[in-house]
């Protein structure tokens, strides 16, 4: 066998890492609220959560309203969830800079 068909038997069977499932993020947020599963990063947990969204808690500090997901990580073995917050605290805004 050649050494370039060596080389072509090699790379057909190759496996890259980078794309293996193991790398992959499996992990996901849960809205408790509206029982909506979210993509689980920051820019689409906060258009989930909009002054709109019903919210059972408020802030101490700027009154503004908090909201709780649950975040679910999976692996090969098991999943487990974590209860977590989101707000975006106003406190120390000046009116002007609110708006």
């Amino acid at each position: 066998m050649s050494e370039s068909n060596k080389q072509a038997e090699i790379n057909s069977r190759m496996v890259t890492d980078s794309v293996h499932e193991r790398f992959r993020d499996r992990s996901s947020a849960f809205c408790e609220e509206c029982k909506v599963k979210i993509v689980s990063s920051l820019s689409e947990i906060e258009k989930h959560f909009n002054k709109n969204h019903p919210s059972t808690s408020k802030c101490a500090y700027c009154h503004e309203n908090v909201y709780y997901y649950m975040l679910k990580l999976e692996d090969s073995r098991n999943e487990t969830s974590t209860k977590k917050v989101f707000h975006r605290c106003r406190h120390g805004i000046s009116e002007s800079e609110k708006n």
